[in-house]
């Protein structure tokens, strides 16, 4: 009877052990498993601030390309104020400016050309177009 109380024992500490060495190796995975998360968390701060990095940048690009258009938009207006294609009209809004009598002379001027042969109807249509700022 000794022996078999003996190896109850003997099976009971074997499992106790087996238990044991269960429990280290779920800990060691445990602790491998946080490591890892720290790590992404890690990384994914990273990511996120180099995604912001990137979001204000583009934003700032966006800014830039809103205020070179604007730029260039008032640029073309002042141009074409100057060159006369638009002038200041009643209430000092800004309208097209008429159309010129020299306009109607040069434009007939090339279509007498034309009509004479001097130059061809693609080249009368070009200038028409140049002249009418089409």
């Amino acid at each position: 009877m000794m022996f078999n109380k003996e190896k109850k024992e003997a099976k009971k500490a074997l499992a106790e052990a087996k238990r044991q060495e269960k429990i280290r190796e779920l800990e060691e995975k445990l602790a491998t498993t946080d490591q890892r998360i720290a790590q992404r968390k890690e990384r994914i701060a990273e990511i996120d601030a180099h995604n912001k990095q990137v979001l204000q940048e583009t934003f700032a690009d966006i800014k830039q390309i809103r205020q070179e258009g604007k730029q260039r938009r008032l640029n073309m207006i002042n141009d074409a104020i100057h060159e006369g294609r638009i002038a200041r009209g009643e209430e000092g809004l800004y309208q097209e400016a008429p159309v010129q009598n020299d306009l109607a002379a040069e434009l007939q001027k090339f279509k007498q050309l034309a009509d004479d042969g001097l130059i061809t109807a693609e080249e009368f249509e070009e200038k028409r177009r140049q002249l009418l700022n089409l």
